[in-house]
């Protein structure tokens, strides 16, 4: 498997920079009622976003680069391969668990930005039909993060077949990484669950913008991985023992 954090690396290097430029062009080229305003503040929100996930990605890179190298001191407890069926089967699956929890993002997101925008409206007077842009465009954002990008992930995600590796502070879904190994996170639990099918609950803790909150992830097992179920969970609860 190719390090999937490497590329997220890359990407948000790029976005810092871009978002960047956004932000000095726009000063040099400022003009009252003009669209510099919005270019100025969308590309200092991106910059301090790209900035934060740069650094967390490039330690996420590091992390797994670490992880997935065989020998000693290796942090990959386990490495499994699916075959499309299997892969179909989960990802059917784990649309239909994740759907409600998408919507609800998505609605906070939307009306915290409106309730936001709607003060900049209300008592700024300048650049008023700008903010209600930048508003909607950011309220299609999150639309299509939250609502149609899952769903073209899903669609991409079933013409190949997956990869999980369970490392000790984190697993690796394909290209998507998660991770307890920072600060206020921890694996809460692991269990294994046989309805609908054979798989590992695995149920971490971190604090995001909202508050304390925790993350349920759905492992599935390969038919020919039954027997190791136990030592999996066993060394993965061991590896996370205060």
């Amino acid at each position: 498997m190719i390090n999937p954090q490497r590329r997220i690396f890359w990407f948000w290097l790029f976005l810092l920079f871009f978002s960047f430029g956004m932000m000095c062009y726009g000063y040099v080229n400022f003009r009252i009622n003009s669209f510099d305003g919005a270019l100025i503040m969308l590309g200092l929100l991106l910059f301090v976003l790209s900035l934060i996930y740069t650094r967390i990605s490039y330690k996420n890179t590091k992390t797994i680069d670490e992880a997935m190298r065989k020998g000693k001191n290796s942090k990959e407890i386990v490495h499994w391969k699916y075959t499309q069926e299997e892969w179909n089967n989960y990802l059917d699956y784990e649309n239909y668990f994740r759907s409600n929890e998408k919507k609800v993002v998505f609605y906070f997101l939307s009306v915290f930005t409106i309730i936001v925008f709607s003060l900049f409206i209300l008592f700024i007077p300048d650049g008023k039909f700008v903010m209600f842009l930048v508003m909607w465009g950011l309220i299609l954002l999150y639309a299509f993060l939250g609502l149609l990008l899952p769903y073209l992930k899903k669609v991409y995600g079933s013409r190949k077949k997956g990869e999980i590796i369970i490392l000790q502070k984190g697993i690796v879904m394909n290209k998507t990484y998660h991770s307890w190994d920072m600060p206020l996170s921890k694996l809460k639990g692991v269990k294994i669950v046989e309805k609908p099918f054979l798989h590992l609950m695995v149920i971490y803790d971190f604090f995001d913008r909202t508050g304390p909150r925790n993350y349920i992830l759905n492992i599935p097992v390969p038919k020919n991985n039954k027997k190791d179920l136990n030592k999996i969970v066993k060394a993965l609860r061991g590896a996370n023992k205060k």
